[in-house]
Order: C-alpha cells, then structure tokens, then sequence
C-alpha cells in the first residue's frame, strides 16, 4: 500500500471511531429520557398532597360584604 493509502485508511478509521462514540453518547442519552418519560407518565401511586406548609387564609367574601365602620 501506498503512504497516501494508509494515511487515507487511518483517517477514516478515526472519523469512523468518533462517528460511533458520539453515537452511543447519544443513544444513552436517549435511553435515559425514555427512562424518564416512562416514570412520569403515570401519577405516583397513594399520594395525597397536604398543604400543611400554606398559612391558613380567611373566607371568601363578596365585595361590599363588609360592615361598614363608624366614622
């Protein structure tokens, strides 16, 4: 083989060794959104939200409702 063969050879294997690494970076990638995707699709199961951490409020009234004080 001629050197311009060979160095033709070598470069192709690198392009071709980094072509397959990005390519399995980006199919692990893909496998944990899809992991992802699939945890999130469903609710989680036996939760009950509580708002213990929100301040208790007044009730609702309509506007106007209020008595007027004296002046």
């Amino acid at each position: 083989m001629s050197t311009a063969t060979e160095n033709m050879t070598g470069k192709l294997l690198v392009d071709l060794r980094l072509t397959l690494d990005r390519m399995n970076q980006e199919l692990d990638r893909i496998e944990i959104l899809t992991g992802a995707l699939c945890a999130f699709a469903h609710p989680v199961p036996g939760y009950e939200p509580t708002f213990q951490h929100l301040k208790p409020t007044m009730p609702a009234r309509e506007l106007g409702s209020r008595e007027e004080s004296p002046r």
